[in-house]
């Protein structure tokens, strides 16, 4: 049953022309289907010959309409024709692949004013666009709902929240904006991805500036304020992490050194200028050069002067620090970066707003002014737009109001399409990320993973904790660089994970049974060693019972678990010796006389977890019965959202699911269904997994 619902739910999934549909077109179809004088007068090298002969497409590549098509050669496998079936089914969707002439755009530098244009609308985001034919009508109450919810809070909103909207949207966008540790919750994977800041410990040596950012975020601190603490870290709880990036260890490429990271980061996020080409040799991809990359290097480098490398081999210049941009301010003196900050942020550098603005419109509508995002040289479906949002942005830098300005606007408002072309009609259709998915699934179950520290335990929200090969096949990426677009195109392996993925079985099954009541209690520990770092023993004596014990050792963020060695030593029951198998993250029974005992012993981690490439850190445990491996240490803090009882359990399943209730049909269906398998279906259908 499962294996069929997940068949239908995926091919119900939109194909792309472009990576899909296009490569069989050219290939095989367009060789007799193109140009003045198409075969048969069929021609499918245009949206418009295509629907002219919509209904005989399918037909002719199955063989069962006239001559089988393509009449030459090995006909289409069953994949392609099913990429061609989604296709016609979708209605033709189509994108312009041909070859483009060079634009004659040039991205200004300065801030442009814009002159609002006069019509009726109230918003300036539609006013400017309002202009250019805008004039859409804007989704139902629910599905605004939903939708600011996932795009505030990074979670669906509950049956109540729902229920309980008073069609004040702008009240609502307040609301949810108000609440700054759950937006923070959401958004700060955003900012993980932009700065490169993730859970790690790469032993080469990099520097988390997470605790500064979760403080930066939940302040709602000025975006220009955040620029310049990133770009001239100063104290000790300064964000010197970005700047530092990854110390690789051994033979490093020029490209590579740290300076060169800062520079090619600092360019890409808030220039939305890629460098990565430019800092080995004048740049295929776009006009920057060599000695421009290095410049930038040399912003964020103690040496005089960089020797210059060209291919990683040494060119005999020198090149000493000079903005990318040097109209925007004087040149730089002695102190480098606090110089860099201020050129950064010149109010005579309009791009730092633009590129913010268009990052956050590309976030909010699935794509953005100027495409692609780390391309501002690129010329923006609507220059008025984005000139305008960057000047009105620049007057205070504030994140939540140019979020509550374009969430406000009913050009966000419009239902979700798909863009066929660069202009505007709307958002467009967005999978949830992997934070969203595995949040609102722990939000609707109360299942959430555990963040443990040395002496406590917490319920946390995804992106605290590492990511789990689910995360990872949902698109959560490494952060060795900088993370501007994830990947949201399905795949195998995200069906793989989905379908039987172990990860997500454990949440749905522990899930399903807590919601009807019938989760076990776990078993409180007998001792708990609190955390042990790199080497050391920790001894215990305790009372216990018999028949039985459990002792378990569980990794809380070793670099490498695998090589983390730990031993239960001196192990003796009321004075006699007993043996228990050291091993990580295996729970051992020892099964002992019934009444009670005393036990002794002590803990130990290996020194060679003080290695910086194992790093080791662990706790201990020891239970009377076998162990809840989900909640090993008893949780001190309440869960990130209150787990709410379904009264309705159908019902408030696809609410909180889907935004909407079941129709008769479903309602039918869901009844009959252990909830674990509708948990399942709900999270795997469409209407869940993209934003509408």
């Amino acid at each position: 049953m499962r294996w069929i619902l997940f068949f239908v739910a995926s091919s119900l999934g939109a194909v792309d022309f472009a990576t899909d549909v296009h490569p069989i077109l050219a290939t095989r179809c367009l060789g007799c289907h193109s140009g003045a004088n198409p075969q048969g007068g069929f021609s499918l090298a245009t949206r418009e010959g295509a629907l002219k002969s919509k209904g005989e497409i399918v037909a002719r590549v199955k063989g069962e309409a006239g001559l089988p098509m393509p009449p030459t050669g090995k006909g289409l496998d069953e994949k392609q024709i099913a990429i061609l079936e989604a296709w016609v089914k979708a209605d033709l969707p189509w994108t312009d692949v041909s070859h483009k002439a060079p634009s004659a755009w040039r991205a200004p530098l300065e801030p442009r004013v814009v002159v609002l244009p006069q019509n009726y609308e109230t918003n300036p985001i539609d006013k400017i666009l309002y202009n250019q034919g805008f004039k859409g009508k804007v989704v139902p109450d629910a599905v605004f709902v939903r939708r600011a919810y996932l795009d505030l809070w990074g979670i669906t909103p509950t049956p109540e929240q729902l229920r309980g909207f008073d069609g004040n949207r702008a009240k609502l966008v307040d609301q949810l904006l108000a609440d700054r540790k759950m937006v923070t919750g959401h958004w700060i994977s955003f900012w993980n991805d932009l700065l490169r800041d993730d859970l790690r410990a790469y032993h080469g040596g990099e520097k988390s500036i997470r605790p500064w950012l979760i403080k930066a975020l939940n302040a709602n601190m000025p975006y220009d304020q955040m620029v310049r603490e990133l770009v001239n870290p100063v104290g000790p709880d300064s964000p010197e992490g970005f700047l530092l990036g990854i110390n690789w260890r051994g033979d490093v490429n020029a490209s590579q050194r740290p300076m060169i990271q800062a520079a090619q980061n600092t360019a890409q996020v808030f220039l939305g200028v890629n460098l990565k080409c430019a800092s080995c040799h004048d740049s295929f991809i776009n006009q920057y050069k060599l000695k421009q990359a290095y410049g930038m290097a040399a912003l964020f480098s103690e040496e005089r002067e960089l020797d210059l490398y060209r291919c990683d081999v040494k060119t005999g210049e020198k090149v000493g620090p000079q903005f990318l941009f040097p109209s925007v301010g004087p040149p730089v003196g002695e102190n480098r970066r606090a110089d860099a900050a201020a050129l950064f942020t010149s109010p005579k550098n309009g791009r730092l707003a633009r590129t913010f603005v268009n990052r956050i419109w590309a976030k909010l509508f699935g794509r953005g002014i100027v495409e692609p995002v780390d391309d501002m040289d690129a010329e923006p479906f609507n220059a008025d737009l984005l000139d305008w949002l960057a000047v009105d942005f620049a007057r205070d830098y504030d994140i939540h109001r140019l979020v509550k300005l374009i969430m406000t606007s009913r050009a966000w408002q419009q239902p979700a399409e798909p863009s066929l072309t660069t202009k505007f009609h709307g958002p467009v259709p967005r999978r949830l990320t992997a934070e969203q998915i595995v949040d609102t699934l722990s939000a609707i179950t109360g299942e959430w993973r555990v963040v443990q520290t040395d002496t406590s335990a917490r319920f946390a929200r995804e992106w605290e904790l590492r990511s789990t090969a689910l995360t990872r096949a949902l698109g959560r990426p490494m952060r060795d660089q900088v993370i501007t677009t994830r990947n949201s195109e399905s795949s195998t392996l995200q069906a793989l994970e989905l379908v039987n993925g172990v990860t997500i079985h454990q949440q749905l099954r522990r899930g399903a049974q807590r919601l009807v009541g019938m989760l076990p209690t776990p078993p409180p520990s007998l001792w708990d060693s609190s955390g042990l770092r790199r080497e050391g023993k920790r001894p215990f004596a305790i009372t216990v019972q018999g028949p039985e014990l459990h002792f378990l050792v569980d990794d809380i963020g070793s670099f490498d678990p695998d090589r983390t060695v730990i031993r239960w030593l001196d192990l003796q029951l009321d004075g006699k010796p007993v043996a228990v198998e050291g091993r990580l993250g295996k729970v051992v029974k020892l099964t002992i006389p019934p009444g009670e005992h005393r036990l002794t012993g002590a803990l130990e981690l290996d020194p060679s977890g003080k290695q910086s490439d194992i790093n080791s850190a662990v706790r201990g445990y020891i239970f009377p019965s076998a162990p809840d491996r989900n909640l090993l240490a008893r949780i001190t803090d309440a869960p990130p959202v209150p787990l709410r009882k379904p009264t309705k359990l159908v019902d408030d399943l696809f609410l909180q699911t889907l935004g909407r209730a079941p129709v008769p049909a479903e309602r039918a269906l869901a009844q009959k269904a252990e909830v674990e398998d509708l948990l399942w279906i709900l999270i795997n259908h469409p209407e869940f997994q993209y934003v509408d």
